[in-house]
Parts: structure tokens; sequence; C-alpha cells
């Protein structure tokens, strides 16, 4: 019987993954190519309507909020699992009703605050007629949004997962989906580590929760059967400071900001012998400094811009380059740490798992809840949890070495050598800075004055009239 279902599981969920993004890629979402007498506002509909400078026509304005709904979705479905299936194999009758009374209240707080959110106008629009009119003490908090085609209040990001912009009105309500989505994610990876080993399972998907209980976890924990006491305390401590270097260089890459708004005056406008070397941004209509870009989540210009790291909700940029750098280096730490951790004592419990039975997932002749099958599963998201990371870092080691961006990865205008990068980008104590985010380093320049490679084609171009 569950054979079967399997079966037909498997082909449902591959067909439809193969048959979507198959689809995706073929349909052409372009305003092009809708029908001629469609590429105009019908009378009543001009206002919903926006002007394009690139294309330079008339565009509608939507927003669709699927993500919300996929969101949504995904949290009930994990939160169900655990309640129903997972949660009372690991506590008793008392904990288990506490348990409950706990997931309710987290599932609430999280679906309450992401729809409240969602729902809540922080546009510029939403104020009285009278509050419209420009404060030059608060002009400066509002910025235009590309994807909402409004200004914001107080401006913050545009969250993908609420699908509007975080402002004024709704951040009060950001803030406790924040909260709430990680507190619940918290108690979620504990249950499901306490689970994992008291059913034997070995092999499973890296968290800095799961990491901690799985050492602390002594009577079904696989470290305490590999190490002595002695290394067993040591795991401990590394483990730790694994932990506190993941969540502190995230936290402190969110904090620091490389907007190029938060220059002092005088930095915002260019000495007369590198005004060349400047750019006109189109959006915020003003001189920007080199190596500074747009960001249209951000909805301002980032110095020595990267990319906008969905993980930190904000821009990577001159300022917070090096917390992002370690936060990539220690989750690939963490999850190689955990996975290693995993496979020695596969090894030396005799647990053989052939590597081609991962493929077969669905075809396999076993119960769903069955520990096999679990452990095919989880063995595979550790191996995902592992890879990931470990690409990431990657790309920033390139990057770094050679004092570049994630879109200017083969750009070598700005490589001073490998010493004298790690300073721009880590600060004054450079590659010291793995000890800890807290460590004092600062950075040799504001990001507004970069040295280029005495054979760069820029340094050497013709400078251009700016009268």
């Amino acid at each position: 019987m569950w054979h079967k279902l399997n079966w037909l599981l498997g082909i449902y969920i591959v067909f439809n993954i193969l048959g979507n993004w198959w689809l995706g890629f073929m349909c052409n979402t372009a305003v092009d190519s809708v029908p001629p007498k469609r590429q105009h506002p019908a009378a009543g509909e001009a206002h919903q309507w926006h002007y394009c400078t690139s294309c330079q026509k008339l565009f509608v304005k939507t927003v669709h909020p699927l993500s919300v709904i996929f969101v949504l979705v995904g949290i009930v479905f994990f939160f169900s699992v655990q309640m129903f299936y997972i949660a009372p194999k690991v506590y008793g009758d008392l904990a288990y009703k506490f348990y409950w009374i706990l997931a309710i209240f987290i599932t609430y707080n999280v679906l309450g605050n992401m729809l409240v959110c969602y729902s809540t106008n922080t546009s510029v629009s939403s104020l009285p007629k009278e509050r419209q009119v420009p404060d030059p003490e608060e002009e400066h908090l509002s910025w235009h949004c590309v994807l909402c085609q409004a200004c914001i209040l107080k401006r913050d990001h545009h969250c993908i997962f609420t699908a509007t912009c975080i402002g004024h009105n709704n951040q009060r309500y950001f803030f406790w989906l924040t909260f709430y989505l990680t507190f619940g994610l918290v108690v979620s990876f504990a249950t499901l580590s306490i689970y994992a080993c008291k059913i034997g399972l070995r092999n499973f998907m890296f968290s800095p929760v799961e990491l901690l209980v799985k050492i602390a976890y002594k009577d079904h924990g696989c470290t305490p059967k590999i190490f002595n006491d002695v290394l067993y305390k040591i795991y401990w401590v590394v483990a730790i400071f694994i932990t506190y270097n993941i969540l502190g260089n995230m936290i402190f890459c969110y904090l620091y900001n490389s907007s190029v708004e938060r220059l002092p005056k005088e930095g915002k406008l260019p000495v007369p012998e590198e005004e060349h070397l400047w750019h006109y941004c189109e959006i915020c209509q003003k001189l920007m400094p080199p190596r500074s870009w747009h960001c249209a989540l951000c909805g301002c210009c980032i110095l020595k811009r990267d990319h906008h790291c969905l993980f930190t909700a904000t821009c990577v940029g001159h300022n917070n380059h090096r917390y992002f750098f370690w936060f990539t280096f220690y989750m690939t730490l963490g999850t190689c740490l955990s996975l290693v951790t995993s496979l020695v004592y596969g090894i030396m419990s005799g647990i053989s798992i052939p590597f081609y039975d991962m493929f077969y997932l669905f075809m396999k002749d076993t119960s769903p809840t069955s520990c096999s099958y679990c452990q095919y599963i989880i063995l595979l998201l550790n191996n995902v949890a592992c890879a990931v990371p470990a690409l990431m870092l990657a790309f920033q080691i390139q990057i770094v070495c050679h004092n570049a961006t994630y879109y200017q990865i083969f750009d070598r205008t700005y490589d001073l050598g490998f010493r004298k990068n790690c300073k721009l980008i880590m600060g004054q104590r450079g590659l010291w800075t793995f000890l800890s985010p807290t460590l004092k380093s600062p950075l040799l320049h504001d990001g507004t004055q970069w040295q280029m490679r005495p054979d760069s084609k820029l340094l050497n171009a013709p400078k251009a009239n700016v009268n």
C-alpha cells in the first residue's frame, strides 16, 4: 500500500516541479506580449499605471502577494507535523499539553503579525493631505520603493515574505513576526533534534540549536560516544563559539548600514580630482561614489554594493561586508562539523547508507515513518545544508581575495594584493576579526575613495569634462 502511494506521490511531485519550472520559463510575462489595445490604459485606469523611464511607456502597477500564501501554507504544515506526530513522542502528557498551548500561541502570533503587516498601509499617500507636505527634518526618512510603486514612511526594506514594504506603520508587526518565527523555529529544531536522538537518527540537518542539542543529549547523542570527556568539553566550547559567531555576525551585518545617505555631508560630494569617477543615479537623482549602486529593495544607493542578502534582510556593502564574510565562514564550518560528526558516528556504529538510495526516496518499499526512510531524507538535507553555505563562502573568498563584488567578480580594477584587500574589507585588524563580531576593526576609508591598480583602464581613462 505504502509502496504504491510513494510511487504516485513521487511521480506527482516530480511532474509538478518539472512542469511548473518549464512553463514558468516558457511563459512570456513582458508587457509587449499583451495585445496592442491593452498596452494603453482604458478609461478610468490611468491612475493605476506608471511611466517607465527605460521603456518610455506606461505600465500597470501590480504587486502579487503569492509569497504570503506560500509562507502561510508552509508554516501551518510545519507546525502541524510537529504538534500531531513528533511532539507526542518527545514530551510527556503534561509537557505535551504545554507544548500545544505554546505552539498555538506562536502560530497565532506568526500568522497574525504577518497578515497585519501585509494589510497595513505605510505609504506616504496614507497620510492626511495636510501632512503630505514635505518636512525638511523628516524628508530623508521616506524612500521610494520600485516594487510597491510608492514612497514609504521611514522605509526599512521590502520584505518578500510579506510582499510589502516595512515602514513606519507596520514595523512593529514585522518585528514580532521575526521574533515569534525565530522562537518557533528554535523550539521546533530542539524538538526535532531530541526526537532524532531518541529514534537513533544521526544525520540531521544542521542548525545552531541542533548542534547544541546533539552535543548536550548525553543519553542518545552521538558526540559523547565519539569523544572522551576532555575532547567532549572542547567540542562543547567549539560549538558554542561557532554558534555565537554565526548569530553575532548575522545580527551585526543587519545593523551596520552601508547606505550612501549615512555619509556625512562633506562625504556626499566628490573632490575635484575624483569627480570624473563618480556617476549619477537617476533614481536618487544624486552623484554617487564609485562602486556604489542602487538597490531596489533597500531603496537607496549602497557603498561598494555586493548584493542584497535575503538571510540578513539587508544589502551587503562597504560597512558590513566583514560580518557577512564571517557569517558564511562559520555557517560552513558549523555544517561541516555537524556532518563529519554524524558520519564518524555512523562509521563507528556500523550504519551503512548507500549513496544511490537517496535518489529512491519515494520508491522504497518502506513506511514514511520508518527510521531508515527518515534517515535517507535527513541525510540528503544535511548534505544540502552543508553545500549551500560552502558555495556562498567560495564566492566570498574569491571576492575578498581580489577586492571585487558579486556582480563584478572577475573585475581586477581594485585588486591591490591579498593583505591590502583583506584590510580594506575587514578593517585594520584584518583576518583577526574572525575571533568575534564585537572586535573593533575600523575601516581604512569611508567607502567613497577607492585606490585602483596602476594598470587599470579606468585609472588611465581620460577625464570627462564635467563643466
